[in-house]
Formats: structure tokens, sequence, C-alpha cells
């Protein structure tokens, strides 16, 4: 696997009468499929890419030397790791337009990866292209995130969201519900409460 440290096999030397040797120089050499072949000690190799490697051991012994050689295939198997740059909003209203967070995803071998997010709602799913849906029914409303990387590895996270009708202090007015953001969302909830509060005097 890629990233991983491999243990090699360490060759057991014998001579024609059986007896073991003990004396041999070995190297052992790394040949990747592109790049500059490199030595490795102790028998331990850590790949920086995927692909096939040649393992080389080269053996010299009272002036005699032997190559043996087999392939080694190093694949990517790591899926991706996807999050929510902040928190998903658990409930919400009928009517509501429901913001989501950013999300985030990581890799150990690739850069940057797209995705899709898709709304699953009484067993149809539609993809979403922003972060931001309206809620029209009651309901549990299902959000999904899925990548892969070039390999192919897949990844995907979910999140529910449950909306129920709306409040009779709502004033049957829809709004917006925003994923969490600390004290800076709380600030701008206080702030657009004081601009309603002064309006609504002015029209007194």
């Amino acid at each position: 696997m890629f990233g991983t440290a491999y243990e090699l096999p360490v060759p057991v030397l014998t001579d024609f009468n059986g007896g073991a040797v003990t004396d041999a120089q070995i190297t052992v050499e790394i040949i990747p499929e592109s790049g500059t072949p490199f030595t490795v000690e102790n028998y331990t190799f850590t790949p920086d890419q995927t692909g096939t490697f040649t393992v080389r051991y080269t053996i010299v012994s009272n002036d005699e030397s032997a190559v043996k050689e087999f392939a080694l295939t190093v694949k990517d198997t790591t899926a991706p790791v996807i999050v929510f740059d902040g928190e998903v909003p658990k409930t919400a209203e009928a009517g509501d337009t429901v913001v989501l967070p950013a999300v985030k995803i990581t890799d150990d071998r690739d850069g940057v990866l797209g995705y899709r997010i898709w709304l699953e709602f009484e067993g149809e799913r539609t993809e979403l292209f922003d972060l931001s849906f309206r809620a029209e029914k009651v309901g549990t409303y299902k959000i999904i995130v899925e990548t892969s990387d070039t390999a192919g590895n897949p990844a995907e996270i979910s999140a529910e969201i449950t909306v129920t009708e709306r409040s009779e202090s709502g004033g049957g007015c829809s709004g917006t519900l925003f994923a969490g953001a600390g004290m800076a969302g709380a600030a701008v909830a206080m702030a657009a409460a004081l601009l309603l509060k002064k309006k609504k005097k002015a029209n007194r």
C-alpha cells in the first residue's frame, strides 16, 4: 500500500554443500517504473509513489556474484476523508432555506478533489449544485456527499435534517437556516433582530 513501509525478505544463503554463507555482501536495489533506482538499508522500503517496482538483490561472495529479482506492486487503497467545515443544522421548519457548511476533503496522495452532494427525501435523490436547499415539506432530509480519488477509492458522509411544521410564533414567514457559525453567527442573528425592531418602531 502507498505510504506503508514494506519489510523485504532477508535472503538465506547456502553454498553447494548446503552450508550457510555468512560473508556475502548483499545490495538491495529498488527500480521504479519511472525514476531513478535507489538502494535501501535494513530491508525496509517505503514507497513514495504507486506502481510496480523491481526489487533486485545483488549478492557477492568469494569473487562470485548472483542477482535475484522480483516485482512489487504498490497500490493506493486509502480513501479520501470528507468532513463538513461546520455543524449541519439538525432541524428546520417547512419553508426554510437550509444553508449547509462548506465541505473539506483530504487525501493522502491527491490534492484537490471534486465531490457531488445529494439531497435525499421520500426515497428520491436530487443533486445539489450549491450548499443550500429549500425544505418544502415536513419529513427527514438526508444530505449525502460523495467523492473518490484518482485511484478510485470512494468516500461518503451523510447527515440528516428533520423538518417540522412551521410554528405559529414564526408568523407564517419562511426563513433561512444557516450552518452553525459560533459567536459570529449569533452576532449576525442579534443584529438582524435589532434591525427588525427598529423598523417596526419606525412604522408606528
